[in-house]
């Protein structure tokens, strides 16, 4: 739309009245409560706009605060998220990297963080600890329902790094996992033609 970046800039302005940019979180003030959530808005629409500079210290003031609730703690993390993919856009990798890491094994974020942190490695070149975030990540949720997606790129990484057997291996080994969960789905599924009986034969392979 021809008025949208009129809306944001008066969004803007509006989220800015919430919680002044200028005004550290600490400090709270008047609706304490909604300041994170405006702040982070606020950096949203920032970035929107293309004010990638203004964004980042929108970004940066947000992550340094102090989380007063569980709420709280989880936008402070998809701040430092935030920061994280725009360094990667930057093609700043460690600074990227050291963003991701922020982001601790306990918050439902981390098997996101670690994901994105393994493509970050790939694109600047750096294959083995590409692999190292891969496989922490395995290991962390072995039934992730992201998992095929990460021995795909597992295999990808290989094909960078010029090992084309480990590469079709991993590739080869992913083709079985399907077909053999195709097989013992397809036999659950024999002389079924409902839909109920079809997602009934599905959530019982948990296939979320």
């Amino acid at each position: 739309r021809r008025d949208e970046p009129s809306l944001r800039i008066k969004a803007l302005v509006e989220l800015d009245a919430v919680s002044p940019f200028d005004v550290p979180l600490s400090r709270g003030g008047p609706g304490a409560q909604w300041r994170v959530r405006a702040s982070y808005l606020a950096a949203t629409t920032s970035l929107a706009l293309g004010e990638i500079d203004d964004a980042l210290s929108r970004f940066e003031s947000i992550t340094v605060a102090k989380p007063s609730n569980e709420r709280d703690e989880r936008i402070i993390e998809l701040a430092w998220m935030a920061r994280a993919r725009i360094h990667h856009d930057n093609g700043e990798a460690d600074l990227a990297v050291q963003a991701y890491r922020r982001i601790s094994r306990d918050s439902p974020f981390f098997p996101e963080a670690m994901y994105e942190t393994a493509w970050t490695l790939l694109a600047d070149g750096r294959h083995d600890r590409a692999l190292q975030a891969l496989d922490l990540l395995l290991v962390y949720d072995p039934r992730s329902p992201i998992v095929p997606e990460i021995k795909q790129l597992r295999g990808k990484v290989k094909i960078q790094m010029r090992d084309w057997k480990d590469a079709e291996n991993e590739f080869l080994a992913l083709r079985r996992e399907f077909d053999e969960l195709s097989k013992h789905l397809g036999r659950q599924l024999e002389a079924k033609s409902d839909a109920a009986s079809y997602f009934s034969a599905v959530a019982a392979e948990d296939m979320r």
